[in-house]
């Protein structure tokens, strides 16, 4: 009656539609790993930041008491109070 593919060309059509498929799975499949990958990275960076942070803390209050002619904190309470 009308004109159809034959048996063959749908074949092909099916085969090059579920290898599309599959690349789409895969590319969600990449993609979210690499989203698991990037959070986990920045997590990484967040506890090292405040890692890091922690004896920069101690420095800087350091150097500030001691800009003011203190040696600590312990000493500027020395100084004022007296032993």
């Amino acid at each position: 009656m009308g004109a159809t593919n034959s048996k063959g060309e749908e074949d092909k059509a099916l085969q090059v539609c579920r290898e599309r498929k599959k690349y789409v799975g895969k590319a969600l499949d990449g993609r979210c790993s690499l989203a698991a990958t990037h959070f986990t990275y920045i997590e990484s960076l967040t506890i090292i930041g405040g890692a890091l942070r922690r004896p920069a803390q101690h420095m800087v209050e350091d150097l500030f008491w001691q800009s003011l002619g203190f040696s600590s904190i312990g000493g500027s309470l020395e100084a004022e109070f007296g032993k």
